[in-house]
């Protein structure tokens, strides 16, 4: 028998193992209800929430997989990106190879800009969420059909259904995209969108009014389905029910703000436009504002009159023909309708401004030049439409308007440039000399509205071209080839997309 003066060194080594063996099985269950709860509120789309508990989680236990994978993956769709990094350099200590890290890792990767290593580190499984985030890369990288199928492939997740919607809008089919959406308060938002551009108001209408009820009224979505349901009832006509829609999102939003959003570079450029006319009036001698001449000439103010009424017959044709064609007096600022709709209104502002032109002013004053320069206009419109590509990054960073792509539009634009580049530049250089070199770009993106920065970098460059061939010919040339290249692969996505 053990004497009894040793029993106090047998009982505490036992003792400290069991109190050990009790508080790891205290910091288990507790790491596990932690878990459990965090898990809860992440189903329930409390992300905010959820966070701190799956870290009470970590806390508890911090070799807990469960709990990191879903920190990590609450981390990303948060958008905190460090926080996110340094979960997912634990995760990697405990789970290097696991499908699970690799997929959090390439969703880390797609967040940072960096879609071909994202794509590298999916395993080459088919499960959906591999699929998501397999065509979120694609897209990312331009291969957007492929994209677009990856996508409907994962169709049980409701991002990836946004995202398939999504893509099918930025390719020009709007209802094939509402066609994949579910009945989530997001997707039927998406999905009103879509109908909306497809042209079936009513029921995109329809289906905001039963939305609305659903959002909640202090979300960003609930003052997007608010301003898309204003913009619906106006293109219906319906003008009691858009005010009063607009009178509620005027209580969430500023009105004019959103306004300003939209028509900033053109208010940017009526201002420099008319600070540089008070420039150049300033100058003008008082005996020289009345001129003798042989030849009857047009002055500024009268150019800008029948430009004025060149634009307010085009705008009212426009929207007589988007009502006629979509049911809708906005269908020129809706996407996908707007695509014939403005192209057609830059076709009918360059005709009717041509035709008021050359029936008062004459084509000696529209500036042709010879005709033997019109070959230069080849490459010119090779050059505008360059122009065009380089200002889709631009266009989408600043979320300016673009280019319609139809051919129309660049008709449209051929048959103004004598009217702009011709006979108000000529009018503009007797009045301002060299003001001319910017107030002639200045007006023509003032004219044909939008987008109005690509509009004046390309009337410095034709503005250039002109003084170069000594006529307009070579511009009007310009806009056709740009219009027939631009036709001829206005079908791929990737122009599409780009443009």
């Amino acid at each position: 028998m053990l004497d009894s003066d040793h029993m106090p060194r047998v009982r505490a080594p036992l003792l400290g193992g069991m109190l050990f063996f009790l508080s790891w099985v205290g910091a288990q269950v507790g790491g596990n209800a932690y878990y459990a709860q965090c898990l809860a509120l992440f189903q329930k789309g409390d992300l905010v929430g959820a966070a701190p508990i799956c870290q009470l989680a970590l806390v508890a236990d911090p070799q807990s997989l469960p709990a990191l994978k879903l920190l990590g993956r609450i981390e990303l769709e948060l958008g905190n990106l460090d926080a996110a990094r340094r979960d997912l350099r634990a995760l990697r200590q405990l789970d290097p190879q696991g499908q699970e890290t690799l997929v959090l890792e390439a969703q880390l990767k797609l967040a940072e800009g960096q879609p071909e290593t994202a794509l590298s580190l999916l395993p080459m499984t088919d499960t959906p969420e591999i699929l998501s985030l397999r065509a979120q890369a694609l897209a990312d990288l331009g291969h957007y059909n492929q994209a677009f199928e990856d996508y409907r492939r994962a169709s049980v997740l409701p991002e990836a259904r946004l995202g398939a919607a999504r893509m099918a809008e930025q390719l020009g089919h709007p209802l094939e995209g509402a066609s994949l959406l579910g009945t989530s308060p997001e997707e039927e938002l998406l999905k009103a969108r879509l109908l909306f551009e497809g042209g079936m108001l009513q029921q995109a209408a329809s289906l905001l009014e039963g939305d609305l009820n659903r959002l909640d009224p202090l979300s960003g979505a609930y003052t997007r389905a608010l301003a898309l349901l204003a913009e619906i009832y106006a293109g219906e006509g319906n003008w009691t029910q858009a005010n009063l829609v607009l009178g509620q999102l005027s209580s969430h939003v500023s009105l004019l703000a959103l306004l300003l959003q939209r028509i900033w570079p053109w208010l940017v450029a009526l201002l420099l436009f008319f600070g540089l006319l008070l420039m150049g009036e300033s100058r003008i001698e008082p005996m020289r504002t009345v001129e003798l001449v042989e030849e009857v000439r047009q002055g500024p103010g009268t150019i800008y009159l029948w430009l004025m009424i060149s634009l307010l017959l085009a705008l009212i044709l426009t929207a007589l023909l988007g009502h006629w064609l979509y049911g809708n007096w906005l269908a020129a600022f809706t996407p996908v309708q707007a695509d014939l709709l403005r192209s057609l209104f830059y076709l009918l502002l360059g005709g009717v401004a041509f035709l008021i032109a050359f029936r008062w002013a004459g084509a000696a004053q529209l500036d042709f030049g010879s005709p033997r320069r019109w070959v230069e206009g080849v490459w010119a419109g090779a050059f505008l439409l360059l122009l065009l590509f380089l200002y889709g990054p631009v266009r989408r960073a600043l979320g300016l308007g673009g280019m319609p792509i139809l051919y129309p539009a660049f008709v449209g634009l051929a048959l103004l440039e004598p009217v702009i580049q011709g006979l108000a530049r000529r009018s503009l250089e007797e009045r301002y000399q060299r003001l001319s070199l910017v107030l002639t770009p200045l007006l023509f993106a003032l004219v044909a509205l939008d987008p109005t920065l690509y509009l004046f970098m390309a009337g410095l460059f034709l503005g250039w071209l002109r003084q170069r061939t000594r006529g307009v010919l070579a511009g009007m040339t310009a806009w056709v080839v740009a219009g027939v290249i631009l036709s001829l692969v206005a079908n791929l996505a990737w122009v599409r997309v780009h443009l």
